[in-house]
């Protein structure tokens, strides 16, 4: 069964179906840039527990001065 009756000939791709599919990849390439900032954002309890070694063993590392 045949929906529409068109002829192949005439039908070509149009300009706005370009536009449309350029206008989706730009937004998509925000999209991913937001998403890598956000991602660099999230604190897991592993990072949490490596940075308090790291101030530990700078405390400890640090020579005796006075302190202010």
């Amino acid at each position: 069964m045949i929906l529409l009756d068109v002829d192949p000939n005439v039908v070509k791709p149009g300009w706005s179906a370009l536009i449309v599919v350029l206008l989706l990849a730009v937004a998509m390439v925000f999209l991913y840039l937001s998403m890598r900032k956000q991602f660099r954002k999230i604190r897991t309890p592993d990072d949490v527990a490596d940075e308090s070694e790291q101030v530990e063993d700078s405390a400890s590392e640090r020579p005796p001065g006075p302190s202010s």
